[in-house]
């Protein structure tokens, strides 16, 4: 058995899944739950308050986005490890936690052995974005993304005349 509990935050504003996502993840012995959050706000609030080792954060919340709340966080602490949580998946997704710094991205419909596994490779500092998505397949995945918005950048810097 593990000596050091993973101290996690769970950020989420749709309460009943909050509270199921910490009811699960309290029956895991290499678990411990410091905080909760509602939204993006309290979500930077908590995480400098408790220090967490992982934070699951929802990308869709008020006030701030955990995206833009993530980004925020890792100004202050670079060292911040962050797995998103979303209903939704697919290649945009995934890189646009990348892009925000998040480590990680999980399906909210993942069994509870698929989310420990997520949570103590992003501890152990890899990435999870899911079984299909390695480190090859991400870095692809960026550089894919980054040159189509250079090429939008590019077509609204055109000067055209009459």
């Amino acid at each position: 058995m593990r000596e050091k509990k993973i101290k996690i935050l769970v950020a989420d504003d749709h309460e009943l899944f909050r509270k199921g996502l910490i009811s699960l993840l309290r029956d895991e012995e290499t678990i411990q739950i410091l905080a909760e959050a509602n939204n993006g706000k309290d979500l930077i609030y908590k995480y400098l308050k408790y220090k967490p080792d992982v934070v699951l954060s929802d990308i869709s919340m008020p006030e701030l986005s955990g995206l833009e709340a993530v980004t925020t966080l890792l100004e202050t602490d670079p060292e911040a490890k962050v797995i998103f949580l979303s209903m939704f998946a697919g290649d945009e997704y995934v890189y646009h936690c990348y892009n925000a710094g998040g480590l990680g991205l999980i399906n909210k419909d993942i069994s509870a052995e698929e989310l420990v596994k997520a949570i103590t490779s992003v501890y152990n500092g890899q990435k999870y974005f899911g079984k299909e998505y390695n480190e090859i397949k991400i870095k692809e995945l960026v550089q894919q993304y980054q040159k189509q918005e250079n090429e939008k950048v590019e077509i609204k810097d055109v000067d055209f005349t009459e």
